[in-house]
């Protein structure tokens, strides 16, 4: 009973209306697809910036990395300059039991 007035209606209907709503939808569906490839293309565009700044991020962190590792040898190797290390790495060689009891931070006078 609903579908035959349904029907009905739509029998009813001008051709100019049925070539109104085949314009409507047509456009509709041309519309949701040029839609669907921008958001396509800018997902695309998103992900190669994304890619390009998670490597500027990485090379910063290797750069800082390697930044680091020279700061500390050079911090290590002026350390070795100094003439009490030079010293003090020289007694552990000689001797190390003298070196022990020399260096023992718990004595007074260890260093």
């Amino acid at each position: 009973m609903i579908l035959a007035s349904i029907w009905g209606f739509l029998k009813k209907l001008p051709d100019w209306a049925w070539w109104l709503l085949l314009a409507v939808a047509t456009a509709t569906f041309i519309d949701l697809r040029a839609r669907g490839q921008q958001h396509s293309k800018d997902k695309a565009e998103q992900a190669k910036r994304d890619s390009a700044e998670q490597a500027r991020i990485d090379q910063a962190r290797i750069t800082q990395s390697q930044e680091n590792q020279t700061n500390a040898q050079r911090a290590d190797e002026t350390a070795d300059s100094v003439p009490w290390v030079r010293a003090r790495d020289e007694l552990w060689d000689k001797s190390p039991s003298d070196a022990a009891i020399l260096l023992d931070p718990a004595k007074p006078g260890g260093s």
